[in-house]
């Protein structure tokens, strides 16, 4: 996921893309390696306080593990990019939702925004005291 992150981040203004939607990929299908005693284990005051939606808990475990395992310096990337994405807004944001066959349209859009916020604030959380 870093290493992709940075790949895209390089690439961006080239429009080259296809990091972009792998990095999104891995987000949609994460769920697949994380079992629910984990999501209820790492996110589940987050998804009791209403800060994520259920749907979201892996985006937020994997963000969890990235920022327990990488240094700020070298998650910087993935987490500029969550930023942008995170915002419905976004041309990334709509761009991708477009791209992934997801729902379209601005529901799509929030649906996507939603998994890269909840990622970040997975990254946030997951870091280890200074």
């Amino acid at each position: 996921m870093v290493l992709k992150a940075i790949a895209y981040e390089d690439r961006r203004a080239k429009g080259v893309i296809h990091d972009l939607e792998d990095l999104e990929f891995v987000l949609r299908n994460y769920s697949a390696l994380v079992g629910e005693a984990r999501l209820f284990q790492e996110a589940g005051e987050v998804l009791i306080t209403d800060q994520i939606l259920y749907v979201d808990a892996p985006a937020y475990c994997l963000g969890r593990e990235i920022g327990a395992t990488y240094a700020e310096t070298v998650t910087g990337a993935l987490e500029r990019i969550a930023k942008r994405l995170g915002s419905p807004d976004a041309e990334e944001t709509r761009g991708l939702d477009r791209r992934s066959g997801a729902s379209g349209g601005l529901a799509g859009a929030n649906e996507t925004a939603a998994r890269w916020r909840a990622l970040e604030l997975g990254i946030l959380q997951g870091r280890r005291p200074a």
